[in-house]
């Protein structure tokens, strides 16, 4: 039975990582540092600095201005980053032994390798900008498409490899590259780092051995964020959710969406907000769909056949702002779905007088609106199938006695209307 990749060490075997040989200097090759969504990055930079080894961060080009991780500027870690894009850093100059030991190492090397890393200018380039900045204990190298650039150096300074998959290196990258992009890196590396049981499968799909592979999954230590405990005299509005995250369909925030619109029903006040950009926000945006999850939800519960939505509808169903969140276009959905008549679903949009609640307003008043709302629906039938009784899961006589003691009367027809 194949050794488990998840017990496997990350760092190779012909390196102990224990403190037994000493503090380690380990290269870290990133596209840039510091980025502010990259918290993983930071983290080990830190969590290895903690144990008494040498980091260092190699970045392809300099990192974008804005904010960044408190962590960033307490360890100083800024001060650790050389950039080497050659636009920013120069390349510098080699002597004659060491333009003699690149071309060496140049010749050593596969052309499927020179053209993985750029080509041989750029391997050339990379490797003698590399030269007199080691040597390391261990090059690291995150996200496959940097292990590709910046492999060479685990070459020049005669230190094992480590490369870390995190996403789209395993997934878009080489949907557009072609499936054996990583072939000449998979040759070389003596280690892979793997989020999931997913990822393990679909980098073996790109050539790469089991037994090269490490299960290194992205958690959170709780212990060690100051989270500040929740004030219990503090009224509470409800339960709030928030994911940031790239959106992209491996996220699963489509499936979340449509998770809160289905228990918002049983939990009124809960309220989920996503943050981030990618290809999947026009989808994530489109009302049409939750419209949808709601249609098929009502339909089903109040026996309903709902096969088209009008076009005007939807139309301004996605020009309203929604200040009621889910909730609001639940509850609309759902008296459209109560009053509709036929195949085609009209859906009218809300009043800020009825469906967005002002604050303080009695419970009485709200349970008034809805049941009337019902009761129209029916034609003011109360009783047998599809009567308001049924719809709303009361008894006949439960209803009856509730609309006495509410004051809910039907409204008689004057001449003329």
């Amino acid at each position: 039975m194949p050794e488990d990749p998840v017990q496997r060490p990350l760092i190779p075997d012909k390196i102990s990582d224990d403190g037994s040989d000493g503090a380690l200097r380990i290269a870290f090759f990133v596209a840039s540092f510091p980025e502010l969504s990259e918290t993983f990055i930071t983290r080990q930079v830190v969590g290895l600095l903690d144990r008494g080894h040498d980091v260092r961060i190699f970045a392809h080009a300099p990192s974008t201005d804005g904010p960044m991780q408190v962590l960033v500027e307490e360890r100083a870690l800024r001060e650790r980053v050389t950039v080497l894009d050659p636009a920013s850093s120069g390349t510098p100059r080699q002597g004659g032994s060491g333009r003699r030991a690149i071309g060496a190492l140049a010749r050593s090397l596969r052309p499927a390798y020179a053209r993985a890393s750029g080509g041989w200018g750029a391997l050339a380039r990379d490797a003698g900008m590399l030269a007199s900045r080691g040597p390391f204990d261990v090059v690291h190298c995150h996200y496959g498409n940097v292990g590709l650039r910046y492999a060479v150096a685990a070459r020049v300074w005669r230190a094992p490899l480590v490369v870390s998959f995190y996403g789209y290196d395993a997934s878009s990258y080489p949907r557009e590259r072609g499936t054996d992009v990583y072939a000449p890196l998979f040759h070389r590396v003596d280690a892979v780092a793997s989020l999931s049981v997913h990822m393990d499968a679909r980098l073996r799909a790109l050539g790469c051995r089991s037994d090269l592979l490490r299960r290194v999954p992205l958690t959170i230590d709780p212990r060690a964020q100051a989270i500040p405990a929740r004030d219990p005299a503090r009224p509470r509005d409800g339960v709030r959710l928030l994911t940031v995250a790239r959106l992209v369909e491996k996220k699963g925030i489509e499936h979340a969406l449509r998770a809160v619109a289905l228990a918002a029903g049983e939990y009124p006040s809960l309220c989920y907000d996503v943050i981030g950009d990618g290809p999947l926000r026009e989808r994530l945006e489109d009302i049409p769909s939750l419209v949808w999850t709601f249609i098929e939800e009502f339909a089903k519960s109040f026996g309903k056949n709902v096969e088209s939505v009008s076009k005007e509808s939807l139309q301004a169903l996605q020009q309203y702002g929604w200040p009621g969140n889910i909730r609001e276009l639940r509850n609309v959905i759902e008296h459209a779905v109560i009053v509709s008549s036929g195949p085609r679903l009209t859906i009218p949009m809300p009043r800020a007088s009825t469906l967005t609640r002002p604050k303080g307003r009695k419970l009485a008043e709200i349970e008034v609106d809805h049941i009337r709302s019902v009761l129209e629906s029916t034609g003011w039938r109360v009783r047998g199938p599809a009567g308001a009784a049924e719809l709303l899961g009361v008894k006949p006589t439960t209803l009856e006695s509730r609309m006495a003691k509410l004051g809910i009367r039907r409204q008689e027809r004057q001449p003329g209307q």
